[in-house]
């Protein structure tokens, strides 16, 4: 009898160990998707960019990067706002 309950605390505590590994699984899992995202967001905001430069501009070289970087950070910021509330959703 005292065998039996050493056995069952022994499979009780593996399957504890194992719901905490799967829990910590399901989390890296999400923050690598959320690292593949912002991978993507960046290269799609440096080949926008790319292109820019590329095609030119009328605008003089130092108004011209400004501007470039001012666009590339309000583009970041609303796709990094719109992860943030889809993350937020989920809570």
């Amino acid at each position: 009898m005292a065998r039996n309950i050493e056995i069952q605390n022994k499979v009780t505590t593996l399957e504890n160990y194992n719901y905490g590994l799967i829990k910590i699984l399901e989390i890296q899992k999400e923050a690598n998707d959320f690292q593949k995202q912002k991978i993507e967001i960046m290269e799609s905001q440096l080949s926008i960019l790319n292109e820019q430069v590329a095609n030119g501009s009328t605008l003089p070289f130092v108004q011209q990067k400004d501007y470039e970087k001012s666009k590339f950070g309000r583009a970041l910021v609303l796709a990094c706002s719109i992860k943030i509330l889809k993350i937020i959703s989920f809570l």
